[in-house]
């Protein structure tokens, strides 16, 4: 049960440390990269984002003979994300003496934007599992850190000028709250919903493809091992006589 709550832990401090960087960056770009480096590199598989904690999920309850327990620790991660950007973001707050928003632009229609984060936040989904697949991702694997890493810098500056580059509900959502208590301008929560619905259906369309693709790739080999077993079963066959 100890490593059940392990990896939620992780997923907590790795949440903090990166709604604090957010903060003391001023929203730099470059700097939130950088950042997301230092806490996958020190957490390793670790995700802050609920989206890719349910794309692993999704990816792993076929493979696993403990699909309650894989659910569970799921779920443990993505309330201790939540609170780990809550916690983060408050200290930012207390540290910076102010907080921040991570807003549409106010020249593209929410429509625009939405679509905006299905889109970037499926291909980071695509990206990790296509990384999963290929079994690149390990602790700490370098072309597996530098890949997610690259795919969230493109992604940041190609999605920035629209919606705000979020991908991640937990952290813009949390932020945006913290910036309206602070503030009181209530405008930061007029697009929340974008927030916290595209990147999930990013995520359930890009985890969904990625399922159809390895099944589609897995029955060639299948076939293969089904034609080696029974050659192997022949050949015994007649050696014993």
């Amino acid at each position: 049960m100890g490593k059940l709550y392990l990896k939620p832990m992780v997923e907590f401090h790795g949440s903090l440390m990166m709604a604090f960087i957010v903060y003391v960056s001023g929203g730099n770009g470059i700097a939130v990269v950088w950042g997301l480096f230092m806490c996958v590199v020190a957490a390793g598989a670790a995700f802050f984002n609920p989206c890719i904690s349910l794309a692993s999920l999704f990816r792993e309850l076929n493979q696993t003979h403990h699909p309650w327990t894989k659910s569970l620790e799921t779920v443990l991660c993505m309330m201790t994300q939540i609170l780990g950007y809550l916690v983060g973001g408050l200290i930012g707050w207390a540290v910076e003496g102010d907080t921040l928003a991570i807003l549409i632009n106010p020249d593209k229609d929410k429509a625009q934007a939405f679509f905006t984060e299905v889109v970037w936040t499926g291909q980071l989904i695509l990206t990790l599992m296509i990384i999963k697949d290929l079994k690149t991702w390990k602790d700490p694997h370098w072309v597996a850190i530098f890949s997610v890493i690259i795919t969230v810098w493109v992604m940041a500056n190609m999605a920035h000028p629209i919606s705000g580059a979020c991908f991640n509900p937990t952290q813009c959502i949390t932020l945006n709250i913290i910036h309206y208590i602070h503030t009181g301008d209530d405008s930061v929560l007029d697009h929340l919903w974008v927030y916290a619905f595209a990147p999930l259906i990013g995520t359930m369309v890009a985890a969904g493809a990625a399922g159809a693709l390895r099944t589609k790739a897995s029955k060639p080999m299948n076939e293969v091992h089904e034609i080696n077993q029974l050659k192997g079963e022949e050949d015994a066959e007649e050696n014993q006589h």
